[in-house]
């Protein structure tokens, strides 16, 4: 995950061992739940969660498929979002996410879950930069 205020300067990133066999959208699902619970353990509201998972978006936003694989993760999104009511779900194009996605691929070759606060692993710079404001 990675997290940005409002100018986009990077808040904190996180690269997570997550030692389950997941499709590529519930771990996406599982990230969004993992990066919620970080925002509100610090204080991070209001936020904007982006994913390149359009029908995670759908998921979130609707109460359709609380009774899916991933009912138990999103009604627990619903209860958080709810309660605080300052949170944006949206989606964004995968050109958009290299960071996250670059990020992800950097786990693969983790032994322990790295966490870095106002900071991120020099793997994801050029993508960090790229999503500067001009």
């Amino acid at each position: 995950m990675v997290i940005r205020d409002s100018a986009a300067e990077v808040l904190a990133s996180c690269s997570q061992i997550l030692d389950v066999n997941l499709s590529t959208k519930m771990a996406k699902l599982v990230a969004i739940h993992k990066c919620l619970q970080f925002c509100v353990d610090c204080g991070l509201v209001p936020c904007t969660f982006e994913t390149d998972n359009a029908s995670l978006v759908k998921w979130i936003t609707e109460k359709d498929k609380w009774n899916s694989d991933g009912g138990t993760i999103l009604y627990d999104i619903s209860n958080l979002n709810s309660t605080l009511k300052r949170m944006t779900f949206c989606h964004v194009q995968k050109r958009h996410n290299k960071a996250a996605i670059e990020l992800a691929k950097y786990a693969w070759g983790i032994s322990e879950d790295v966490y870095w606060m106002e900071d991120f692993p020099g793997c994801i710079r050029k993508d960090i930069e790229a999503d500067m404001p001009s």
